[in-house]
Formats: C-alpha cells, sequence, structure tokens
C-alpha cells in the first residue's frame, strides 16, 4: 500500500472510530496493532496531526506550561523523527 493510500485510509477509521465515541488513546491501540506503529507515532496519528503540526502543539504547550517559555529548545519535525523511531 503506498504511503498516500494508507494515510487517507488511517484519516476514514479513524473518523469512523471517532464517530462511534472512542478516545485517541484507544484509536492509537489500534493504530499501533493494525499498522505496527510504536506508540509515540500511533498517538500523533490517532489525532491526525503530521509529525510539523504534532511538534507544533508540543512547542506550544510547552509555552503554555511554562517549560519553555523563550522558545529556546523547540521540538522539530525531524527531531520528533527521531523520538517516534
Amino acid at each position: 500500500m503506498s504511503r498516500s493510500s494508507q494515510r487517507v485510509e488511517q484519516d476514514e477509521l479513524r473518523a469512523r472510530m471517532r464517530a462511534v465515541g472512542m478516545s485517541h488513546d484507544e484509536i492509537a491501540i489500534e493504530f499501533a496493532r493494525r499498522y505496527q506503529l510504536r506508540p509515540r507515532a500511533a498517538h500523533r496519528i490517532a489525532h491526525g496531526w503530521t509529525q510539523m503540526q504534532a511538534a507544533n502543539h508540543i512547542n506550544a504547550y510547552a509555552a503554555r506550561a511554562g517549560l519553555d517559555p523563550q522558545g529556546t529548545a523547540p521540538m522539530t519535525a525531524p527531531r520528533l523523527s527521531e523520538l517516534e523511531n
């Protein structure tokens, strides 16, 4: 299966699972099983985020929580890729 067709399949499956009330955690568990994903990648994909979008969410959270208010240690998509694999 090509990468883009797998992404479409995951998007459709995520939408169906959310429509029946499944949580992001439950979706991540199924994605990890079905697509042999590691936990971090499974959770990111369960939310429907690209690595860049996930990095932006991480950076926004770090700023709001006071963990990195100056943005001196931002998460990047390449770094997130390393952490997911």
